[in-house]
């Protein structure tokens, strides 16, 4: 459907809106008959001295040098297509500005009302809670609409400045309005406060009851996680269902202007990646070790965290368990200079029970002795924003929502590692070229309960997760994630979800191919593609000036395209955006040297994708489709293996988590047993009868026993050995926690036509027989 027309349907289905949304048809038209005078039009043509101008040489008139077209019996030119869109932009901001300062206004009234009234109040009169109820409902949905409202203006300015480039491509423009929208508040603007109060009226109409906070040196949780994918345009209902059952939790309500809370996290792992590959595998107690930090600036407390994989089936859990310490504290930490008995006396100075010294002193001794004998360091930093939902100091049902979420390295490729600044985390002012950051493009959503044996999940969270909003990810891992991104060159395996359809692209994103080309002094010019190499891998590695001098003479006075990024951002700029990348490779297509590249890809993304947030139905269309157009390619490397010619690298494993429960062990026990039923029963049959047959040799029927008993005794005895193989084999693949298949389809079927073909041997001979005998009978 085009966007007119879609445009004209929403407004049919909000009549509220009608006169207030992006006058799309007006701007199209217009578009279209300055279209219509600018193809023989010379200003479509660049001229030279478009790029020189002239203090003394006055302007060009009009009609000669620009646009003039006739629209609405009016001459119009380009400039009022521009003078327009700026009108309605300011028509949009002003309508957001005045909804948005109603909802604060009805809030502000709706709460005061509420104030005012005592909890043995509110507990007499139901139907007054209910009609508040209610009001708050209602203002979050207009909020909801008004996002939507929002949401359908913006896509209507990006659509007519798509075209605007289409239709006039002498003056592109979409990049300069499109940054500029992007300043407007009605689009960048947090708003997320509404949400605060609306939370704190729900919760005062449900009457929450606040819990003791429990104070202590360090913190464990025992809980069941769940993790969700959130699509960004369904964040706010997400948002929305949620307040209206548990409310929004801010330890320090001053501190925070909206709903949600930076929050840093920085992971550690050695150079073989041993906590990475512990945690994708879920081994029994693999461990992952972040130091946590919270709010913007520079961190003051940080929180040393460990989490520690169990089994439910073993009757233990996982566990996370934290203790603090003061950010000058954190390098002495990791340096053993400061030790266990100096945070016990720090934390004793505080005015901490014994119990949790006691706690502090055990977790404090553990976390250290694992980063030393395990030699890990800082590797990939997790940064996001936190919506937390939770009663406050309740543990029974907590929700997290994380926006934004993105991942970072820790060491930079070009440049000193944190142990060489003495440092627990990356300097923020290193450069961060696009190969060491990756931006996640949904919100995840946990879903963590504590709740006591045989207790089920309250209904309203059963109604959201079961509401399409949500895609759940069994055991999704921000830090598997990023280090599988980020450090390709290093991970022997990856996350189910990696090739994954809606992350696709932040994933080739954050693996730019490193395009070189000759500087001007150079001798032979030419480009090439590369990957860069180290002993250690990306993320682990330093670089010296005078290594990488040495690099430029070796190769001939050649450098990178991240190089030279690297080198102006070391001029004044401090982040690498996109744009920046693009022009560069822009200028260096326009060059004679410019040869093919390869395409953007990612080492470890499989040529297919699944995509867990589509229907069904979609997702096994697809996968026809997939397998119908790669048929020629699988049965060319069919047979390039069997000639041995085939030189493709086999894929990494995508792994799935795998849940071994005792059951698992006691079902491949049962299956085992039931093909011994079977092979003992024929066995026993035959045994028999040869045993009977061969006492009996000279009555009538003796050989035919015999016959019986040596056509079924091996066949037994082929049951006997299938059932040991099988059940070899499958507590092989459970004890090392595999993934499957776990189902044999052939051995039952040969099994199957062996004793059919036992069963017509003898038929056929007892057939044969008891014609001989007929016929003997006859003569």
């Amino acid at each position: 459907m085009k966007f007119g027309k879609y445009l004209d349907k929403v407004k049919a289905r909000h009549p509220e809106w009608a006169g207030k949304t992006i006058d799309y048809a007006s701007l199209k038209k217009m578009l279209k008959e300055l279209h219509a005078v600018a193809l023989p039009h010379p200003a479509a043509v660049p001229t030279a001295r478009a790029e020189v101008a002239s203090l003394t040489v006055p302007p060009a008139p009009d009609g000669y040098g620009s646009l003039v077209a006739k629209y609405d019996g009016l001459e119009v030119k380009e400039t009022d297509f521009f003078r327009e869109l700026e009108t309605e932009m300011e028509k949009i901001e002003k309508h957001t500005s005045v909804k948005l300062a109603e909802q604060h206004e009805m809030l502000d009234t709706l709460k005061a009302s509420l104030e005012k009234l005592t909890p043995e109040e509110l507990e007499a009169n139901v139907d007054t809670v209910q009609s508040l109820e209610l009001t708050a409902r209602t203002i979050g949905d207009d909020f909801l609409s008004l996002e939507k409202y929002v949401n359908l203006n913006y896509r209507g300015f990006y659509k007519i400045l798509k075209k605007h480039d289409k239709l006039l491509p002498a003056t592109p423009c979409r990049q300069f309005y499109m940054a500029r929208l992007h300043q407007q508040r009605w689009i960048n603007g947090d708003f997320s406060d509404i949400f605060v109060t609306l939370s704190q009226i729900h919760a005062i109409l449900r009457r929450d009851k606040v819990a003791k906070q429990v104070e202590g040196a360090t913190q464990n949780f025992v809980r069941t996680t769940r993790k969700y994918w959130v699509k960004t345009e369904d964040v706010s209902r997400v948002k929305h269902h949620i307040l209206q059952n548990l409310p929004v939790f801010q330890v320090r309500q001053d501190l925070l202007p909206g709903d949600s809370q930076l929050t840093n996290s920085t992971y550690f792992d050695n150079s073989s990646l041993e906590l990475y590959h512990g945690r994708l595998d879920k081994r029994p107690n693999a461990i992952a070790i972040r130091f946590r930090w919270y709010g913007t600036g520079s961190a003051k407390t940080v929180f040393v965290e460990r989490k520690t994989h169990q089994d439910s089936w073993t009757g233990e859990v996982s566990v996370k368990e934290r203790f603090t310490l003061e950010e000058k504290n954190v390098v002495p930490f990791l340096q053993g200079d400061y030790t266990v008995e100096m945070a016990v006396a720090d934390a004793e100075a505080a005015g901490q029970s014994a119990e949790s010294l006691a706690d502090l002193r055990r977790l404090f001794t553990e976390i250290y002795q694992q980063i030393d004998t395990k030699q890990l360091q800082p590797v990939m930093r997790t940064q996001y924003m936190r919506t937390a939902y939770q009663i406050p100091f309740d543990a029974t049902v907590r929700i997290s929502l994380d926006s934004n979420l993105s991942m970072v390295l820790e060491n930079p490729e070009a440049g000193p590692s944190t142990s060489s600044q003495n440092r627990w985390c990356r300097d923020p002012a290193s450069p961060l070229p696009r190969s060491e950051i990756t931006r996640f493009p949904h919100a995840i959503l946990e879903v963590k309960l504590s709740l006591e044996e045989n207790a089920s999940a309250p209904a309203w969270v059963n109604e959201l997760l079961e509401s399409g909003l949500v895609c759940e990810v069994h055991k999704f891992s921000k830090f598997i994630h990023g280090t599988a991104v980020l450090i390709p060159d290093l991970v022997q395996a990856v996350p189910y979800w990696f090739d994954d359809v809606s992350i696709r692209e932040s994933i080739i994103l954050s693996h730019a191919a490193e395009v070189t080309f000759t500087r001007p002094r150079a001798s032979k010019a030419h480009m090439s593609t590369g990957t860069g190499s180290s002993t250690h891998g990306r993320g682990f590695r330093n670089y010296s000036s005078s290594n990488s001098e040495h690099d430029d003479e070796a190769n001939g006075g050649e450098t990178t395209l991240r190089t030279e990024v690297l080198s102006s951002i070391q001029n004044g700029v401090s982040e690498v955006e996109d744009d920046v990348i693009i022009d560069i490779t822009d200028r260096m297509h326009a060059t004679p040297q410019r040869t093919q590249m390869e395409e953007l890809q990612h080492p470890l993304l499989a040529s297919n994708s699944t995509n867990f947030l589509s229907n069904k139905s979609t997702r096994s269309k697809r996968s026809r489709d997939n397998s119908g157009r790669d048929r020629p390619n699988r049965c060319f490397s069919l047979f390039a293996s069997l000639c041995g010619t085939s030189k493709t690298k086999k894929p990494l494993e995508r792994r799935v988590p795998m849940r071994v429960e005792p059951k698992t062990f006691f079902a491949n026990e049962r299956t085992f047993l039931s093909w011994m039923h079977m092979a003992v029963t024929i066995g026993t049959m035959s045994s028999g009868l040869l045993a009977y047959s061969l006492d009996h040799q000279t009555k009538q029927g003796g050989i035919a026993m015999q016959m019986v008993a040596v056509v079924l005794l091996p066949v037994s005895i082929m049951f006997c050995a299938y059932a040991v193989w099988t059940f070899y084999w499958r507590a092989v693949k459970i004890r090392l926690r595999e993934d499957g298949p776990y189902d044999d389809r052939f051995g039952p079927m040969v099994l199957g036509c062996v004793m059919a073909v036992g069963l017509w041997t003898i038929f056929i001979m007892s057939l044969l027989k008891i014609v001989d005998s007929k016929s003997h009978v006859g003569m």
